[in-house]
């Protein structure tokens, strides 16, 4: 198999050490991990989430580079509320190596949110290429509000196609840039379709690919993991909330601000900075 992969980021493979796309490929694909067990809950969890949602997401984050979701709110800190402690501690049990760190809640467009890898929101964090297969970075993805079709999450277990996204990332800033070449792959080589039902989280790498199918009316809830031995800095973190050119090819996201007041060091490990804090201060 074959993928066209344009000419500016497969140079960028090459000096990151990557193997371009070419005969073979498949081949790159990693060993399908151990099935991550289904996180749901409870109907009371998914009511805290959603009518926070409801009240506040006319007002959550909008910009051009987020075309895909009619509303987004990033960070509310929904996963460190007592409300919400016994989804947060089946989470925290399921991934011990890693700590909780932020949340997101999205109502999607008609569209299908793109095949793409979230290294466009990492930027606080110390990034790699060894990060991928490190699963330094775990997405917990629950559906809260579920068209009658469509919205179904996609996931592709491929290193390779991970470090596609990565090199394009870090050179052009995009987010679903890739998405087509991606899509041939899958063709090719196939994906895996996770349950749908609300309140089922279902645990992912999230620097691995993933879609969701166009589904108008879905809400999702994401829980975002980080290892505990990860760097964050909090030069970093102030040039993701201000949109600054060194934010390493991630989005501007003006919430991470509420972090800084909470890092006294340059640099930090995930595990030491006080998550939960941050949820008392926005309460």
């Amino acid at each position: 198999m074959h993928l066209y992969l344009a000419p500016d980021v497969n140079i960028g493979m090459q000096r990151c050490g990557f193997e371009a796309f070419g005969p073979g490929a498949a081949e790159h694909a990693a060993p399908a991990p151990p099935k991550a067990p289904l996180l749901p809950m409870s109907e009371d969890e998914q009511h805290h989430v959603l009518s926070h949602f409801r009240r506040s997401a006319p007002e959550g984050n909008a910009s051009s580079m987020d075309s895909v979701w009619r509303h987004r709110l990033y960070a509310p800190m929904h996963i460190h509320h007592p409300a919400l402690s016994a989804y947060h501690r089946r989470i925290q049990e399921a991934f011990p190596e890693h700590t909780i760190a932020f949340d997101v809640v999205f109502a999607a467009a008609e569209s299908e949110v793109p095949w793409h890898c979230d290294f466009d929101s990492l930027g606080p964090f110390e990034v790699s290429p060894g990060s991928i297969a490190r699963e330094e970075f775990i997405t917990v993805h629950a559906n809260l509000q579920k068209p009658e079709s469509g919205g179904t999450l996609r996931t592709i277990d491929s290193l390779l196609v991970a470090a596609m996204h990565f090199v394009s990332n870090r050179l052009t800033g995009s987010f679903g840039r890739l998405a087509a070449a991606t899509e041939a792959w899958v063709t090719a080589v196939g994906s895996v379709s996770h349950d749908g039902r609300l309140g089922v989280g279902h645990a992912f790498n999230n620097l691995m690919a993933h879609s969701v199918t166009a589904g108008s009316g879905r809400v999702s809830y994401v829980v975002r993991l980080v290892k505990r031995d990860v760097m964050m800095r909090r030069e970093r973190v102030a040039a993701m909330a201000e949109g600054s050119g060194a934010s390493k090819g991630s989005r501007r996201l003006t919430e991470f601000a509420n972090l800084l007041p909470l890092m006294p060091r340059e640099q930090m490990r995930v595990g030491e900075f006080p998550w939960d804090r941050v949820a008392r201060l926005l309460s």
